[in-house]
């Protein structure tokens, strides 16, 4: 998004004329098509500038899509507007059900050129040609912007920065139109734009539920108290009940009365709390009724910011990958298309330096026993000042000091003038060596793209009984790193003696899996299970509200040429 936004008003960006050019591409307008207005759109009547008049957001498509198709038009025929434009009209009304708003897309604008461009209106087309030229670049831009949103996301198309999206294929949107024209197939077109794999599909399912609730009035907001459980009686239990049952049907079957904390209530609460990534007590508590205040629109805007993060990641999965989720510490392991392990993960600590980034990656090889070459910003902030105050610390650790982490021998540590080295005049590099202590474990699992960030095991298992696992420098611990290794390898005989040699070898031991597997490194805090039951979870990072101001944000064009008009 850091490219200008200076607006460019279609009466400045595009001047066409028809160059009578032949090719496969006119005959897909109808033979008796006029050509798109010569007229330059800086002298149209003013009563067609001002404020009425709109910009085009990929003004360079729009020319290219027009070039290619020797400038005949693709929206409109003889009659006005064509049965594929009105057909992309009525598709556009309902792409709010994608999680999008209809009114960032030129509709209110496209809907009046319509009425103008119709048979019944005052002039015919042919005295209005810049109303038909007008009508066909805004068609053309909101396809393309609509599709890109739809494909990469609106904030800035994230995906296209982020590390491994080079493993995500580009859409060619100018040409998927062209196809669509030509099939009679637009409006289904743009919707093809969405991604097809199961997160997105049943977020998007949840949101029209979620939309619903928000309408008939939300769901009862649970104030602070004391904590509810089995057993407990009051009014308090009969709210807790029509809170569950706004929003999941839970809470209403029960033997008791209204007012009991019963069995079948005390597994309804459980159900709510695993949803919300709480400890599953049962029991309401203060995190759970905090949990059950949130109103059901926050919920519902959720549901749409992470819509929003789901079109960062390809379009389709694949059949077999690695999810983490930062937010819920989990990672998921997919095979042919259905979760196969799950495995609780430690991720960065909540300190901007030190969070999990987001990314795609594939994972290539694993290394048993290795070594830990440790990142700068570690050695210099966190451990110079305590070599600095103790000459054994690094002995103790097992740490090398070397030049390059490619450097098999060490340097004698005595020899190194250590007070005179700060964070920023540091020219060595630590590495730690493989065995007990190591902070990679015993196993590293190598991804690719991204040499500062990796998963791996862990000497310290404790962290795995905390509920919120932000304890690293960025890496993803792995909670049962053996059985990650036999889900990549196969859980067979010839993988118990892989992970029986590479353990006993006591030494670095590097291994090519057959095949890379994809990884998606998610900041998801919103998703629905294959149940249709959506979860919700902490934003630890607190990149919610981040995200969320610039999806408010005005739309606004992306200009990317300043065209002259052509020569004649």
């Amino acid at each position: 998004m850091g490219r200008s936004r200076t607006r460019i008003f279609l009466g400045v960006a595009l001047f066409v004329v028809f160059t009578g050019a032949t090719g496969p591409l006119q005959a897909q307008a109808p033979s008796d098509s006029p050509p798109l207005s010569p007229t330059p759109f800086s002298t149209i009547d003013r009563t067609f500038q001002g404020p009425e008049e709109e910009a085009l957001y990929e003004s360079a498509l729009v020319r290219q899509f027009y070039e290619n198709r020797a400038w005949r038009p693709a929206w409109t025929d003889a009659a006005g507007v064509s049965p594929a434009a009105m057909d992309f009209l009525d598709t556009l009304r309902r792409v709010d059900t994608e999680g999008l708003f209809p009114s960032d897309y030129h509709l209110q604008r496209l809907e009046t050129l319509s009425a103008r461009l119709s048979p019944s209106a005052s002039a015919p087309i042919g005295q209005a040609p810049e109303n038909r030229s007008r009508f066909e670049w805004l068609m053309t831009d909101t396809f393309l912007h609509c599709g890109r949103h739809l494909s990469n996301g609106r904030t800035g198309y994230a995906r296209g920065d982020a590390p491994g999206a080079n493993l995500c294929p580009d859409t060619d949107l100018a040409d998927t139109l062209e196809k669509a024209l030509a099939e009679g197939r637009v409006g289904e077109a743009l919707l093809d734009f969405s991604p097809r794999h199961g997160y997105f599909l049943r977020l998007r399912a949840a949101l029209s539920r979620y939309r619903g609730i928000v309408a008939r009035g939300g769901w009862p907001v649970i104030p602070p108290g004391p904590t509810l459980r089995r057993g407990t009686q009051g009014p308090e239990v009969s709210l807790i009940r029509q809170r569950l049952a706004a929003e999941e049907g839970l809470g209403e079957e029960s033997t008791a009365t209204p007012e009991d904390f019963d069995t079948r209530l005390e597994e309804d609460v459980k159900r709510f709390q695993q949803r919300h990534g709480l400890k599953a007590s049962g029991a309401v508590d203060a995190d759970t009724r905090q949990a059950m205040s949130v109103p059901a629109a926050d919920r519902l805007a959720l549901i749409e910011l992470n819509l929003e993060r789901w079109r960062w990641l390809c379009r389709q999965l694949g059949d077999d990958y690695l999810l983490v989720n930062i937010p819920d510490f989990r990672l998921r392991a997919v095979r042919d298309g259905f979760p196969v392990l799950e495995l609780r993960v430690v991720v960065g600590q909540t300190r901007p330096e030190w969070q999990t980034p987001e990314f795609n990656s594939l994972l290539s090889q694993i290394v048993f026993h290795p070594f830990w070459v440790v990142p700068r910003s570690i050695a210099t902030r966190e451990m110079l000042p305590k070599i600095k105050a103790d000459p054994d610390y690094l002995k103790r650790q097992r740490l090398q000091v070397v030049r390059s982490a490619r450097d098999k021998t060490g340097l004698d540590p005595f020899e190194i003038a250590w007070e005179s080295l700060s964070v920023h005049h540091f020219p060595y590099t630590l590495r730690q060596d493989p065995g007990a202590g190591n902070a990679l474990g015993q196993i590293k699992f190598v991804l690719t793209n991204t040499p500062d960030i990796y998963l791996h095991d862990t000497p310290s298992k404790r962290h795995f009984r905390r509920h919120v696992r932000t304890f690293s420098h960025g890496c993803v611990r792995v909670e049962k790193p053996l059985a990650l290794v036999r889900h990549l390898f196969g859980d067979t005989p010839a993988t118990e003696k892989l992970i029986r040699e590479g353990l006993m070898k006591k030494r670095p031991t590097t291994i090519n899996l057959p095949q890379p597997v994809l990884v998606y490194l998610v900041y998801v805090t919103s998703w629905a299970e294959a149940d249709g039951n959506v979860h919700f979870r902490p934003d630890v990072y607190g990149r919610d509200p981040l995200l969320s101001a610039l999806l408010r944000e005005p739309r606004h064009p992306f200009p990317s040429f300043e065209a002259a008009p052509p020569e004649g």
